[in-house]
């Protein structure tokens, strides 16, 4: 009994899909004839003058200029040097793995915990160098470290910028 069911509806499963074929192809018969062919605007494609790559001895394009190059008598001796030492530490870090996670307060002085890349809580106060760039804490606020840190502007000179490493 349930084979033959099963036999009836694929048969006339199968016998639909024949079904209604002539309508479909009437319809495609209707619409190529109907189509009208259309002319679209051909776009003109605009020339372009080659030139020519003239090589220069002239200057080296990974090289600096010649004017930040020559060293003027002043530019060495009158701008201002940080002080040489050896990094040790929190020195080690990149200021941006760093991050601060907690500020206490002890009779009335500031320190602050500092998480590194490996996860390890340091302390710190006032005064302790971090970050790559001779980074020093200047002050320890309610929710951040300030720190100044001292770059190099890449020709013989430094300057000094604060960054301002906020409680997370």
């Amino acid at each position: 009994m349930k084979n033959s069911t099963l036999a009836i509806l694929i048969t006339m499963g199968l016998f639909g899909c024949n079904a209604n074929q002539d309508s479909l192809q009437q319809f495609v018969l209707n619409a190529e004839s109907s189509a009208e062919p259309q002319k679209m605007a051909a776009r003109l494609i605009q020339s372009s003058e080659v030139v020519l790559f003239q090589e220069s001895s002239s200057q080296s394009p990974f090289g600096l200029p010649k004017m930040a190059t020559q060293q003027s008598p002043e530019r060495g001796q009158g701008c201002w040097q940080p002080k040489t030492r050896t990094k040790q530490g929190l020195e080690l870090y990149r200021i941006s793995e760093l991050q601060v996670k907690g500020i206490m307060s002890k009779n009335g002085k500031m320190t602050g915990l500092v998480m590194l890349p490996n996860r390890r809580v340091v302390k710190v106060e006032e005064g302790h160098f971090l970050g790559e760039n001779n980074g020093q804490i200047k002050q320890i606020t309610e929710n951040a470290l300030i720190v100044g840190e001292t770059l190099s502007d890449g020709l013989g000179c430094w300057y000094q910028r604060q960054i301002k490493l906020a409680l997370k």
